[in-house]
């Protein structure tokens, strides 16, 4: 038997970002799918516990109250926040009955549309007798960047409405409303005071923000660690303001950057921070942000205004996240420093993120894309970046060894290798990526296999596998297009069950 506790669903909400992580209880989930088939006989469940959440949703069984805790960070832009909404109903992130949710917590990684603006359509819901908003579902917490002075963002002030409302109301509703919860510089509960030490800007006070998404069984926590906020990162002793390249605030480089670990398990979570997309960054050739690889591109050279977050995040990752260098039973196992399971790209795959070097720190095994479709503004994956994810080494910061590239897979929620732009069909070599045997899914889900975990934490030396569990549900797409060329249909023993996939991925510990 195999079971998949924790789940991190990235949400297709084409250009924008959204990623729902869940802590399941399966024995409620086999219990719903028991009452299911009692009203309805002819239904046959799988036996493995790792298909039945799959099975619960391919057959519309409910799911609430299946959900220990989830995490909710972004919700894409505004007109995706309904399909977000109706997605975490689906899976029993939400409960409909409640008004206030204490399972479930928010995140805004920064403030852009493209992240922000769909969490309206969960906090509050137009006034059907007037003008004016009602509460719609008020979550546990609701954790955001802290805005320092900084000019007011887009959608800013409108967002703060729908979320002063879900954590106000009336005095029936006091004690059960949205707490808000800033997260300041450096992924700190409080404002640090910093002192100069050398060199060095040394932080004072102030904890790392950690987020408990409680235990699975065997007692294997699931937390989620902020470790940059604000321009500003948190190692291990040092802490690091990261300057800005113009006087305007970019809120991409205020994103916030967290880790979720369990057992062995680690996935990487960078908001929409930037490197260097050049030489500094481990970029050279074809994977060089300046680089021209399609004739859309023109002559013009590649310009960035963010500032270089990845080069100090990575910093702190091998500070924080040190190499297991004794095998012990009852411990997680980590083979080198800095290391994820899971990456999902920076800043939906541009160009001037997913610096090699930051990659080679990570040595991620699967990587995951939020983006959109290629007729949208921004471009984005990158077939620089692409080239990055495919090439066969990485060269290491500060290292003349190269180390071989871990990822074995890249899914996409949404890319178009063929568009229609201006009513002209146009082919890849004319307009789009070449996604080098990256999958599209539309929705990705990636569930870490639980006995694999166990064995891991178990094991007194190294050699364990850890398994990780990918499906797709080609959800949200509104192009067809984009449907036709998703990957082939999963393996036929699996009928229904899995609209996409599943596949398993390994690495060693």
């Amino acid at each position: 038997m195999s079971h998949a506790y924790l789940e991190i669903h990235v949400l297709n909400v084409s250009q924008g970002d959204s990623v729902l992580i869940i802590n399941r209880n399966l024995d409620k989930v086999k219990a719903r799918i028991a009452s299911a088939k009692k009203a309805n006989p002819t239904l046959t469940p799988p036996i493995e516990p790792i298909d039945w959440v799959p099975y619960a949703i391919s057959q519309n069984i409910n799911l609430t109250n299946t959900v220990k805790k989830a995490l909710l960070i972004d919700g894409g832009t505004d007109g995706y926040g309904g399909n977000v909404l109706a997605y975490l109903l689906a899976h029993g992130a939400i409960n409909p009955e409640l008004e206030h949710q204490p399972l479930l917590s928010v995140m805004i990684s920064h403030y852009h549309a493209d992240h922000m603006d769909g969490l309206k359509s969960i906090v509050a819901k137009l006034n059907p007798a007037g003008k004016g908003l009602l509460p719609l579902y008020r979550p546990a917490v609701i954790y955001q960047p802290v805005f320092d002075g900084m000019k007011a963002a887009a959608g800013f002030v409108d967002l703060e409405k729908y979320f002063e409302i879900a954590a106000t109301g009336k005095a029936a509703t006091r004690g059960k409303s949205t707490k808000l919860v800033w997260v300041y510089p450096g992924g700190l509960t409080s404002m640090p005071q910093r002192i100069q030490v050398g060199s060095e800007i040394v932080k004072q006070g102030g904890e790392s923000l950690v987020i408990d998404l409680g235990k699975t069984p065997d007692d294997l926590p699931i937390t989620f660690t902020v470790i940059a906020a604000g321009q500003s990162v948190s190692g291990q002793e040092n802490y690091t303001d990261v300057a800005s390249k113009s006087a305007a605030i970019d809120q991409n480089d205020r994103s916030i950057v967290g880790v979720l670990e369990h057992g062995s398990f680690r996935a990487f979570f960078g908001g929409d921070i930037a490197g260097t997309g050049g030489d500094s960054g481990g970029n050279f050739g074809d994977q060089h942000m300046n680089t021209k690889l399609l004739p859309y591109e023109g002559n013009k050279k590649s310009f960035t205004s963010h500032a270089n977050l990845e080069t100090p995040v990575r910093e702190a990752m091998e500070q924080r996240f040190p190499k297991t260098w004794m095998a012990q039973a009852g411990r997680p196992k980590f083979r080198h420093a800095g290391y994820v399971t899971l990456m999902k790209a920076n800043h939906h795959g541009s160009n001037s993120s997913n610096d090699v070097h930051l990659l080679a720190q990570l040595r991620p095994t699967l990587f995951a894309v939020s983006c959109g479709f290629r007729t949208n503004f921004h471009g984005h994956p990158t077939q620089q970046v692409i080239n990055r994810l495919a090439s066969a080494q990485w060269s290491q910061a500060g290292s003349s060894e190269p180390v071989k590239n871990t990822i074995q897979q890249v899914y996409y929620t949404e890319v178009l290798d063929v568009i229609d732009k201006d009513d002209k069909k146009k082919t890849i070599e004319q307009f789009g990526v070449h996604l080098r045997g990256g999958k599209i899914l539309g929705c990705i889900v990636i569930r870490p296999v639980h006995e694999s975990l166990v064995k891991i934490q178990q094991a007194p030396n190294f050699g364990q596998e850890l398994a990780v569990q990918v499906y797709g549900n080609a959800g949200f797409s509104d192009v067809p297009a984009a449907k036709a060329l998703l990957p082939p249909a999963h393996p036929p023993q699996y009928g229904h069950i899995y609209p996409l996939g599943p596949w398993y991925h390994t690495d060693l510990h």
